[in-house]
């Protein structure tokens, strides 16, 4: 269904995407901490970006959904930015389970001290959930491209969650070496110590 141009009328933002698993997938890929993490949501004419920040401000992790992932996308207004809690976000975006068939599901957000209403739709099922939103903060500088560029990786993720996953419980902290010919791991706990190369050759790149 069409949005109506009666009901937009009260909205800053408003968009609906057919498939509710398209937003749930993105979305779970930056779900970090604990429940009660905020997700700072930045909409603009061209696209929505969902941003995450650790609570000790050492890692930010970042969702961009362009505007034709939507079937209707309605920004009349400058760029906006509200923060909402990312967990009850996912909660409401899965209601329906798993198993269900396609849900449909509109976003609309009427402005700043309002609730974030996430409407989901599956044949003659119509469900709404409305979500506490506040104020986004200062987010992190991640501009590493201001900075001179000396080394640079791009790695499969299933390879790298593997060999972060050989350093769990060892150490809270893990250094990494770059060069010509391997990318290197290494950590040291107090009873042991465990190193993982990978060759720049590898598969893994």
């Amino acid at each position: 269904m069409m949005f109506a141009s009666q009901s937009l009328s009260q909205y800053l933002f408003a968009c609906k995407v057919y498939n509710s698993k398209v937003l749930s997938k993105v979305l779970s890929t930056i779900q970090l901490g604990k429940r009660e993490t905020n997700c700072q949501v930045i909409v603009t004419d061209t696209y929505i970006k969902f941003v995450v920040d650790l609570e000790d401000k050492s890692f930010q992790a970042t969702a961009t959904l362009k505007t034709d992932v939507f079937q209707d996308y309605h920004f009349p207004s400058s760029t906006i930015r509200f923060a909402v809690n990312l967990s009850n976000l996912l909660d409401c975006l899965g209601l329906y389970g798993v198993a269900s068939s396609v849900t449909a599901v509109q976003l609309h957000y009427p402005g700043p001290e309002n609730t974030l209403v996430v409407a989901l739709s599956e044949g003659d099922k119509v469900t709404e959930c409305s979500l506490k939103t506040c104020r986004a903060e200062d987010l992190l500088d991640m501009r590493f491209g201001a900075y001179p560029l000396s080394s640079k990786v791009v790695i499969r993720s299933e390879v790298l969650k593997e060999i972060v996953s050989d350093f769990d419980g060892l150490t809270d902290k893990v250094s990494f070496v770059i060069t010509r010919h391997a990318l290197t791991w290494s950590a040291r706990g107090v009873a042991s110590e465990c190193q993982v190369s990978v060759p720049s050759r590898a598969e893994a790149f």
